[in-house]
């Protein structure tokens, strides 16, 4: 996806051939030739990304960096920084500031826009997952976990254990994080048992140039390690072949987040770990605020139970299920006796609390393949799959006893509650005929309306009671 591209220089040449390079590839480009221009422009079209141009010196780049980090239009959007030079130190100083990279004039062709694709397509994932976890916030459907950080895996990726030996000693002194050395192989063959790592380092082998290339896309087809980052660390031999950078560019293209194109050096690798490691943990935070949150918009937020959104779509599996077993099923409405007055008399405090001891109770005396929800204030549903009338009796007599033989505690009190329970069983050949006429949905409904009619028939009959459907008795 194109995006919104600043690029601040002083120099309107440098300008124009930067804006040159990066619409080739469809980006729109805002320019800015000072500062005060520049911080006018982050805040009026926030940009996408920011490109520094090589007519700021190596300090008036990394100093920019950090204004712009400090900017609140301008916090979280990706700097590079474009240089005349490059050496390591040039590039450690740009990353230290809080630059994504620093690219000399050699990798500011094909390189820099991949280099451009990579920091927009990590941008628009976590923009996306941000915007969703926002509306869970606003609707307020979960909350942020702890900020507590533990150490990350970091697997060190190398065809020869030698080498990857060597890396993993030069970088235990510098970082926090457990690291291990793997072969390609065993890399992609690792299993849930054995954890996945958060940070993958990639030797590039110039022997075998493509190797790594085919690693980093079975990476990212892989459903385990599609999240983690990567970092390919090329080997300076590399510079002398022709265009190093077009393949290297490949490489991000392919799926690795960064590469280092100095080779393997420790402080420099240790600085753009930790930024990746920061953005995996921010991406993971996120798709599990929005993960929970879809749970939790699943449930019902004092009992834990399902509730209707998700009991309704169950019970249309269940019944399908059903009709190609040829075994039967039922529902299972119950309902608290009087909950009314159990709020009128102790107060919600007390009625919140007979509901979630209710739920307990009816949870320990299902069977695991059994579906229990909430669907309203003091009424709760039960599916039982893969049944028949007689097990369906015995389970509906135990419940009832559960809720009635005990009062319920609620705080200080102790209360006596009873339940109603309405029960309707499927006849699957009525199901079969409704699915062969696609009306399954249509048999689904009659059948709640039976239970809920039993529940009614319970309830007039005095209460406490066990009532079954006309069709089940």
């Amino acid at each position: 996806m194109p995006g919104q591209i600043l690029v601040i220089d002083p120099v309107a040449a440098n300008r124009i051939v930067l804006r040159s390079r990066v619409t080739v590839s469809c980006h729109s480009v805002v320019q800015a030739g000072s500062p005060d221009e520049a911080f006018d422009r982050v805040s009026e079209n926030r940009p996408d990304l920011i490109l520094l141009g090589p007519g700021l010196t190596g300090p008036m780049a990394c100093d920019m960096v950090r204004r712009l980090a400090g900017f609140p239009a301008g916090r979280g959007v990706p700097v590079l920084i474009l240089t005349g030079s490059f050496d390591p130190e040039a590039v450690r100083a740009a990353l230290l500031a809080g630059a994504e990279d620093a690219l000399d004039p050699e990798a500011q062709g094909a390189f820099l826009l991949a280099r451009i694709r990579a920091l927009l397509r990590q941008r628009g994932a976590l923009d996306e997952i941000a915007a969703r976890s926002l509306t869970e916030q606003q609707l307020g459907l979960s909350e942020d976990a702890a900020a507590f950080v533990q150490p990350a895996r970091i697997a060190l990726v190398t065809q020869r254990p030698v080498k990857g030996r060597a890396w993993q000693a030069a970088l235990m002194p510098l970082v926090p994080h457990r690291l291990s050395w793997l072969d390609p192989q065993a890399a992609l063959s690792l299993s849930p048992e054995d954890g996945h790592p958060d940070l993958y380092i990639v030797e590039d082998n110039p022997d075998q140039p493509d190797d790594s290339l085919r690693f980093l896309a079975e990476l990212r087809s892989r459903q385990s390690s599609r999240t983690a980052a990567a970092i390919l660390v090329s080997d300076p031999r590399a510079r002398r072949q022709e265009r190093p950078a077009d393949r290297l560019a490949m490489a991000l293209d392919i799926g690795a987040n960064d590469v280092m194109r100095h080779g393997f050096i420790p402080e420099e690798l240790v600085l753009r770990s930790a930024l990746h490691l920061a953005r995996k943990r921010d991406g993971d935070r996120l798709r599990n605020r929005v993960e929970d949150g879809l749970r939790e918009a699943l449930r019902d937020p004092l009992t834990g139970l399902y509730n209707r959104r998700y009991a309704m779509p169950h019970i249309d599996r269940i019944a399908e299920r059903a009709v190609q077993s040829g075994r039967g099923f039922a529902l299972m409405m119950v309902d608290l006796d009087r909950f009314k007055s159990v709020n009128d008399t102790h107060g919600h405090a007390a009625g919140d609390r007979v509901l979630v001891e209710t739920a307990a109770r009816l949870s320990d005396n299902i069977r695991k393949q059994d579906l229990l929800a909430r669907i309203g204030g003091e009424e709760f549903l039960i599916a039982m799959p893969d049944t028949d009338l007689d097990r369906v009796r015995m389970a509906a007599a135990r419940l009832r006893r559960v809720i009635a033989d005990r009062p319920m505690s609620a705080g200080q009190l102790l209360l006596p509650v009873t339940a109603s329970i309405g029960i309707a069983m499927a006849d699957i050949a009525a199901f079969r005929e409704a699915a062969a006429a696609g009306q399954s949905g249509t048999a689904v409904q009659a059948l709640l309306e039976r239970a809920d009619k039993a529940l009614y028939s319970a309830k007039a009959q005095g209460r406490n009671t066990v009532n079954f459907g006309l069709s089940a008795a």
